[in-house]
């Protein structure tokens, strides 16, 4: 990435929204004239603070995130300098308000949304009347300069959200803000404070750090607030290297002038290298060292002692780690699909206000944003819709998939490795994180069987259509006739399971109906691969089904992988077949060949991908094995989903 130079910005607000803007786009292009990429506009900015009195006219300045003019004319100023800018708005959800950041990248898309979360309410900073608290969580942002960490005003007091946004990746922390004087006390300096709050955020988590405030004095009857300015920006060890109206020479050894001027508008500008900061921040140790478990059972609550989540509130709940995790996912699951509705919500009475503009106005630009509405509206609808067919129990969960090279000799050891391409590409396409665990080599090319770990939410439902025989149809290259050739590879999904995700009660296999062996464990290197017999295979007599495991060190460490992967395999199953004991199971192992394909690839004499299931297909061949496999996925959970309805009707 290089060198990144960072801005802060501070100007006075008044309001005339418009000269406002102006001003802002002023600073904007004037920090970007000295290079900066990314651009730390105040919060709020479009108008006075007026959360100094309560009064539901301000509810006026609120507006949604989508097809949001003001949104738009900073997004527009982002793409056209080629710079990072959040942007601070009063938002407007629904029934729901909020103090919100859109952060425009360089092409003036908008790449992370975040809503403030802590509100303060006292004298002056009446914020409770007007912002729900945010409900996003604290995020790190990726943007072309950096992944950035947002944090509105009051969370910049919390040092719980300034290391939740560098534990997920931010290069730098930003604090928009609006600070000031206090209404009932203006002798009262909070300034030299709030400094040192947001220096010790930057050298704790050794990150830089860019606050911008605004300046000048608004008056609403009788509060008034003179806000501070000395907007700044630190280093990664929380030295000030810049501040805007700090006195000549005061900024030494990396401490603030503690009064700066606060009249001055204006710019300052630094220079870092994340990747280098990156580096001296894995070197210091304070994140290899850190310990969560310890941590996690007093920071999760509020008295330090009991736990306000119901459920999770019991006092003895992290006296087993594995369940109250367990129980922290779940809640997670659910807060994200209150998320999903509530953003429907929001968007479908967007379209009603749309629409009821439309019948007064009846113009070309309304009907642009009517129809800009409903399309936003149907695509969330549709990736709802798709996630409410993900109902299994295990779908959630990450997932095992199994190649394994059938019918066709060395063109199916190929087809096999150009499969395991396949879903590793459509695994990195989603963010999924893989590891191969097994491998097998095949003797002239290819391979004759391969195991991949993908980890990530709902990698299991997604990919469990994928089981069966997938058929290829091509002119071999290992033919010297060039003949056309068929082969075969069979696929296994297993949702990957902690080892207290499932009850070791219902899943008793006795060791009479377990077939243990071992070997050699393959690969390269290694004290004990190829030396001493610490693989482990593991058949299930009854049904045939059978696991492997090598990638521990020791055999018994892999027995008890195997182990767990086969009771796994066996749950789901049992799903399948609805068994009520493992013992009901019968073998269904998918068997790679001719007649038991659920999908075929053609490559010659045409390109045709088919799936002999839903029926969808697309002529897109190289597209589908560089991972393009989203509508395959998708056609054939809405044909499952359509089936399981069925089926429902008939009872």
């Amino acid at each position: 990435m290089g060198k990144v130079t960072v801005a802060a910005v501070q100007f006075s607000c008044s309001w005339d929204i418009e000269s406002n803007c102006k001003k802002a786009e002023k600073f904007v292009r004037e920090a970007a004239s000295q290079g900066a990429n990314i651009i730390l506009l105040q919060e709020l900015f479009r108008t006075p603070y007026f959360c100094q009195e309560q009064d539901p006219k301000y509810y006026d300045h609120a507006a949604p995130l989508d097809n949001n003019p003001f949104i738009s004319l900073f997004a527009a100023l982002a793409k056209e300098l080629g710079v990072v800018l959040p942007i601070s708005f009063f938002e407007r959800a629904g029934n729901a308000y909020f103090n919100s950041i859109a952060v425009a990248d360089t092409d003036g898309s908008i790449v992370g949304h975040y809503r403030k979360s802590h509100i303060p309410d006292g004298p002056g900073y009446m914020e409770k009347f007007y912002f729900s608290p945010g409900d996003t969580g604290f995020r790190a942002i990726k943007t072309k300069y950096g992944t950035l960490g947002v944090c509105i005003c009051w969370d910049q007091w919390f040092p719980e959200a300034a290391r939740a946004c560098v534990l997920q990746g931010a290069d730098i922390l930003l604090y928009p803000t609006a600070i000031g004087s206090e209404p009932k006390d203006p002798t009262y300096n909070s300034y030299p404070h709030w400094c040192r709050v947001m220096l010790g955020h930057s050298g704790a988590n050794m990150v830089p750090v860019v606050a911008s405030n605004r300046v000048g004095t608004e008056t609403f009857g009788e509060s008034k607030i003179t806000f501070y300015g000395g907007s700044f920006i630190s280093g990664a060890t929380g030295n000030v290297v810049a501040q805007i109206g700090a006195k000549e020479g005061v900024l030494i050894d990396g401490n603030p002038d503690p009064r700066p001027d606060i009249t001055v508008e204006g710019v300052v500008t630094a220079t870092f290298d994340f990747e280098e900061n990156r580096k001296k921040r894995a070197g210091w140790g304070m994140f290899r060292d850190r310990r969560p478990d310890l941590y996690v059972p007093v920071l999760c609550t509020l008295d330090g002692r009991t736990n306000q989540r119901r459920d999770a509130g019991a006092e003895t709940l992290w006296n087993d780690r594995a369940s109250a995790q367990a129980l922290l996912q779940r809640v997670n699951i659910v807060r994200d699909e209150i998320h999903a509705l509530e953003s429907l919500q929001n968007k479908a009475d967007d379209l009603v206000l749309a629409l009821e503009l439309l019948e007064l106005e009846s113009s070309e630009a309304a009907a642009a944003e009517a129809s800009s509405i409903a399309s936003a509206l149907e695509s969330e609808l549709a990736t709802w819709e798709l996630r409410r067919l993900l109902s299994g129990p295990y779908d959630v969960n990450g997932a095992i998939l199994s190649i394994q090279a059938g019918a066709g000799g060395t063109d199916a050891q190929d087809w096999a490795m150009m499969m395991e391409r396949m879903f590793l590409r459509w695994a990195e396409s989603q963010g999924y994180k893989t590891k191969i665990t097994d491998r097998a080599e095949g003797e002239e090319a290819g391979i004759k069987s391969v195991e991949i770990q993908i980890d990530g939410r709902y990698a299991y439902g997604y990919l469990k259509g994928e089981k069966g025989t997938h058929r290829l149809v091509r002119l071999s290259p290992f033919n010297s006739k060039a003949a056309r050739q068929t082969s075969f590879a069979a696929v296994e999904v297993m949702p990957l399971l902690d080892d207290d995700a499932y009850d070791p009660g219902n899943v008793e296999i006795p060791d009479t109906d377990l077939e243990i062996t071992t070997m050699r464990s393959g690969g390269a290197g290694g004290q004990n691969v190829n030396k001493v017999e610490t693989a482990v295979r593991i058949k299930h007599v009854p049904t045939g089904l059978t696991v492997r495991c090598q990638e521990e060190r020791s055999q018994a460490q892999n027995k008890a992988k195997a182990l767990a992967l086969l009771k796994a395999r066996l749950l789901v199953v049992a799903q399948e077949q609805a068994a009520a004991e493992i013992a009901a199971i019968r073998g269904d192992i998918v068997k790679a060949e001719w007649g038991q394909q659920v999908r075929n690839y053609v490559f010659h004499p045409y390109k045709l991908v088919k799936d002999v299931r839903t029926g969808y297909e697309t002529s897109d061949v190289n597209g589908v094995m560089d991972g393009g496999l989203e509508e395959f996925i998708q056609s054939y959970l809405r044909w499952k989903g359509a089936a399981m309805t069925r089926q429902q009707q008939q009872k």
